[in-house]
C-alpha cells in the first residue's frame, strides 16, 4: 500500500514540526509494506485576505532538502484551493501511490494514529474514500469540541469501477474520471466510510483565539460564500462562537 500524503498549509510555521512528527516516524517505521511520500503544498489561496509568509514555505523547503518530504508546491500564488490540491493529486499520481491522505499542517497524527487508520482503510477492498475523526481544538489547546470533525480525508486513486481519481472540486473532495468514457464524477458517487474516533481521534489545533482564525473567517464568508460561519471575531474577546447559532458543547483536556 502506497499512500500519498498532500500537506497542505501556509502562514503556519509553528506547526510544521509538530504535524511532521508523527508522518515521520511512519516513514521510519516502514508499516507492514507501505509507503509513504509526501508532497506538500504551500501557497496562498485565492480570496484569503492578506495572506502573507511567515517562513512556512523555507521550512518545508529545508525538510524537502533533508528528504523529510519529497515533493513542494509553493507557486503560482493566490489560486483556488482546489487547484492547488490537484496538482499535489496529480504529481502523486506520477509517483504510483494508490491512496491520497489529506493533512493540513494544523493536524498532529501520532504514530499510532496512522498506523490504525492505515489497517482500517486496508482492511476494506471496496470503499473509495474514507472521512477521519478529527478533535478540534478551539479558542487554546486544552478546548475542544465533544463531537468530532469528520471531513473527506483519504481517497483510492482507482474507484474500482473504471475511474481514477482526477482532481479535487471541494477542498475535501475528489472527482474521478472515467478511463473509457472520460465523464467526470464526484467522490460522493462512490462507497465512502468513516473511520470512528475510537479507532482515532486526530488533535487538530483549529481556530485559534488569534488573526489567522480572523481571516479564516472572512475567507470562508468571502471566498467561499458560505452563508455563515460557525465562529465569529469580536474586536474585544477576540474569537467567539458565532452568536446567531447554537453554540456546540466543548471539553477540556485535564
Amino acid at each position: 500500500m502506497k499512500i500519498g500524503v498532500i500537506l497542505t498549509g501556509y502562514g503556519m510555521l509553528n506547526y510544521v514540526d509538530r504535524c511532521l512528527e508523527g508522518w515521520l516516524r511512519a516513514r521510519n517505521d516502514h508499516y507492514g509494506t507501505h509507503k509513504i511520500v509526501i508532497c506538500a503544498v504551500s501557497v496562498p489561496f485565492a480570496g484569503f485576505p492578506d495572506a502573507t509568509d511567515d517562513g512556512t514555505v523555507e521550512e518545508l523547503h529545508r525538510a524537502k532538502r533533508l528528504g523529510d518530504i519529497d515533493h513542494m508546491i509553493d507557486s503560482p500564488k493566490h489560486i483556488p484551493e482546489t487547484v492547488a490540491r490537484s496538482m499535489a493529486l496529480q504529481w502523486l499520481k506520477t509517483q504510483g501511490v494508490d491512496y491520497i491522505w489529506q493533512v493540513d499542517l494544523d493536524e498532529e497524527y501520532t504514530l499510532g494514529d496512522i498506523n490504525a487508520i492505515a489497517r482500517f482503510v486496508e482492511a476494506d477492498r471496496w470503499t473509495v474514500g474514507w472521512k477521519l475523526s478529527l478533535k478540534n481544538y478551539v479558542f487554546d489547546e486544552q478546548t475542544y469540541l465533544a463531537e468530532p470533525f469528520q471531513p473527506m480525508r483519504i481517497h483510492r486513486i482507482d474507484s474500482l469501477s473504471g475511474c481514477i481519481a482526477d482532481g479535487f472540486w471541494a477542498d475535501n473532495n475528489v472527482s474521478y474520471r472515467g478511463v473509457t468514457t472520460d465523464t467526470l464524477f464526484r467522490d460522493t458517487s462512490f462507497a465512502c466510510k468513516t473511520v470512528p474516533q475510537q479507532t482515532a481521534w486526530i488533535r487538530h489545533i483549529t481556530w485559534q483565539s488569534n488573526t489567522r482564525s480572523r481571516d479564516k473567517i472572512r475567507y470562508q464568508l468571502e471566498a467561499r460564500g458560505w452563508p455563515s460561519c460557525q465562529f465569529a471575531w469580536d474586536p474585544v474577546k477576540g474569537l467567539i462562537f458565532n452568536p446567531a447559532l447554537p453554540a456546540p458543547r466543548v471539553l477540556r483536556d485535564e
